[in-house]
C-alpha cells in the first residue's frame, strides 16, 4: 500500500515539474492579433461576397452579328496546340471548317482564358461518368446563364413562338458537326424523339408533354426545327435548358436501330459486343459516356472504351463554341 502511494506521489510531483518546465519555454501569446492592412481585408471580403443584382445577372453568352463573317474578332481562328498539330499532319480540317460560321460565343466570368490543364473528378460509379455529357457539359438547344436566368442560345442561335406558345421554331447554327465530322442537322432531333422516345421508349419525353399530351416535332429543313403542342407550352425553354440531352446522331445510330436498322450490321455489332438482343446492342452503342465510337456534340468526348480507371475524355475537335477572340473551346 505504501509502495503504491509512493508511486502516486512521485507521479504527481513529476507532473508538476513538467508543468513548471513547460511554462518557462511557452511562447508569449499576444492578447491582440497583429494589425492587418485594411486594403487586404477589403480584398478578402470582396472575394467572399456572393451577392448579385437580380436585374443584371451574369451572362457569359455573347450576342454577335454573324454577317460580319471572317473579319469579326470572334470568328474561329485559334485552337488548342494539340489540335493544331493534327491539322498540320492532315488529320483534321482547319478550325474554321470544324466549328462553322455561326459558333456560340461565350466568355467566362474571369474573361478570356488560355489552353491547357486537366480536369480531375472522382466518379463513385460507372453511371456517374455519364453526367459529363449533360450536367457538367451539356449541349442543348438553349442553356442557362450562371445564375439561371436568362435562358440564352446554345445549339439554337435564335427562336420564336406564336402568340399562345403552342408552336415554337428553333433556328440551328450553320456549320455545326458531330465529333466525327458528320453534319449536324434538325433531323437528329426528330430521330431522337420519333425513333428513340416514341418507338423504343428510350429517353425522356417530358419536354414534349403539355397537360399529359405529347406535341409533334418537324424538321422544316436541315437548320429549322418546329415543335407544335396541343396546349400552350410557356415552360418549354426551361425544360430544354435542363441537363438531359434531346438529340441523337442519326447517321450513326439508325443503321443499328432494332426496328428499322440494317440486320447484318446489327448482328455484327451484337457479336462484337457480346450482347444478346438488338435492343441491348442499341442501348450500348447509343450511350456517349461509355461508347467512344458514338458521335457527340459535347465539348469533351470519351477517349477509350475501358471502364478501368482512369476514364479519360478529350476535347471534341468539332466543338461549336469560341471565345470573343476566336479561340475554339474548351480550353481544358
Amino acid at each position: 500500500m505504501r509502495w503504491a502511494l509512493g508511486l502516486a506521489a512521485a507521479a504527481a510531483a513529476f507532473a508538476v515539474i513538467l508543468i513548471l518546465f513547460g511554462s518557462l519555454f511557452r511562447p508569449t501569446i499576444a492578447t491582440e492579433p497583429a494589425p492587418r492592412d485594411p486594403a487586404a481585408i477589403a480584398e478578402v471580403e470582396a472575394l467572399r461576397d456572393v451577392s448579385f443584382d437580380p436585374a443584371n445577372p451574369i451572362v457569359i453568352w455573347r450576342d454577335v452579328d454573324y454577317a460580319e463573317g471572317p473579319d469579326a474578332a470572334w470568328y474561329p481562328k485559334h485552337e488548342s496546340p494539340l489540335l493544331a498539330e493534327r491539322v498540320a499532319q492532315g488529320l483534321l480540317p482547319p478550325v474554321q471548317e470544324r466549328v462553322g460560321s455561326e459558333p456560340m460565343v461565350v466568355e467566362g466570368v474571369e474573361g478570356v482564358g488560355r489552353y491547357g490543364g486537366t480536369w480531375f473528378r472522382v466518379a463513385p460509379n460507372l453511371r456517374d461518368i455519364s453526367i459529363i455529357n449533360n450536367r457538367l457539359a451539356g449541349a442543348g438547344l438553349v442553356r442557362w446563364s450562371p445564375y439561371g436566368e436568362p435562358i440564352v442560345p446554345a445549339v439554337a442561335k435564335r427562336w420564336e413562338h406564336n402568340a399562345d406558345m403552342t408552336e415554337w421554331t428553333f433556328h440551328l447554327r450553320r456549320g455545326m458537326r458531330w465529333s466525327d465530322g458528320h453534319p449536324f442537322t434538325a433531323h437528329d432531333y426528330v430521330y431522337f424523339f420519333e425513333d428513340e422516345v416514341l418507338a423504343l421508349n428510350i429517353g425522356l419525353r417530358t419536354y414534349m408533354e403539355v397537360q399529359g399530351e405529347l406535341g409533334t416535332m418537324t424538321a422544316e429543313d436541315d437548320h429549322t426545327l418546329r415543335l407544335s403542342f396541343p396546349h400552350p407550352n410557356p415552360l418549354l425553354l426551361s425544360k430544354l435548358a435542363g441537363p438531359a440531352p434531346y438529340v441523337a446522331p442519326r447517321h450513326y445510330l439508325e443503321p443499328l436501330h432494332p426496328i428499322k436498322g440494317d440486320r447484318d450490321k446489327i448482328r455484327a455489332s451484337m457479336q462484337a459486343r457480346g450482347l444478346p438482343t438488338p435492343r441491348a446492342n442499341y442501348q450500348a452503342v447509343r450511350e456517349a459516356s461509355t461508347n467512344p465510337e458514338r458521335p457527340s456534340i459535347a465539348p469533351w468526348i470519351r477517349r477509350t472504351a475501358s471502364d478501368i480507371p482512369p476514364v479519360t475524355f478529350v476535347r471534341n475537335p468539332y466543338y461549336w463554341a469560341v471565345d470573343p477572340e476566336g479561340r475554339q473551346l474548351p480550353y481544358i
